[in-house]
Order: C-alpha cells, then sequence, then structure tokens
C-alpha cells in the first residue's frame, strides 16, 4: 500500500505497483480522475472519431 494526495479528501491509500523494474522504474504520480472528470473530453474525441 502506499499514499498519494486525493484530489478532495488528502491523502489516499491505494495499491502500490505491483512490478519493481530496475530500468525503468514504475510510480504513481497522480490520484485517478473523478467521476466524469474527463468525461466531456472523451464524449468530444469519441464523436469525433466517428
Amino acid at each position: 500500500m502506499t499514499d498519494i494526495p486525493g484530489a478532495t479528501r488528502g491523502l489516499k491509500q491505494t495499491l502500490a505497483p505491483a512490478v519493481h523494474l530496475s530500468e525503468t522504474p514504475s510510480s504513481i504520480r497522480r490520484p485517478a480522475p473523478g467521476l466524469d472528470e474527463r468525461g466531456a473530453e472523451i464524449r468530444a474525441w469519441l464523436s469525433a472519431a466517428s
């Protein structure tokens, strides 16, 4: 488990990366987007693609 800054509530616990690579280490840099935070952007992209 690792702590990351949450968008609205301070620190959140999340699973740490399961694989540790020496040449290309993984990390969690920001929290997942909130509910529908990117919805308009995704819908615009989908409508342009069709």
